[in-house]
């Protein structure tokens, strides 16, 4: 994955995070944004049962190529309605009902946080 790819899912993460309704649930894994273009690596935490979500700060953003992250935010989607289909190259959407637009992905985090960010909640 290339940096701006890398930078691209941060901001997206970002923005899902910020969305009225987000949750941090255990087994998500946080991702610490880099404060500068110096930091090249990227800092990660798994949010565990009883973690203040005080220390979730606002640097930390979910990962969305984490599979348990992915599946907590699928999780979060499907009890407001919302459904999968797998493209056959890999890719996969998310939608909400069958009339409903879907929002594709490379991998299941990156289509639930379009989906989520064009719904413009989680709740």
């Amino acid at each position: 994955m290339t940096e701006k790819e890398v930078g691209s899912l941060l901001e997206l993460a970002e923005s899902v995070r910020n969305l009225e309704g987000f949750q941090w649930v255990p087994g998500m894994l946080g991702v610490y944004k880099p404060r500068s273009r110096g930091i090249d690596s990227h800092y990660k935490t798994r949010f565990r049962e009883g973690m203040s979500v005080r220390n979730m700060s606002e640097w930390l953003v979910p990962d969305l190529l984490d599979a348990s992250t992915a599946g907590a935010m699928f999780h979060q989607l499907l009890t407001l309605g919302a459904m999968v289909a797998h493209g056959q190259y890999g890719d996969v959407s998310v939608g909400f009902g069958e009339d409903a637009p879907a929002h594709h992905g490379r991998f299941l985090g990156e289509a639930c946080a379009k989906a989520a960010i064009a719904r413009g909640s989680w709740a």
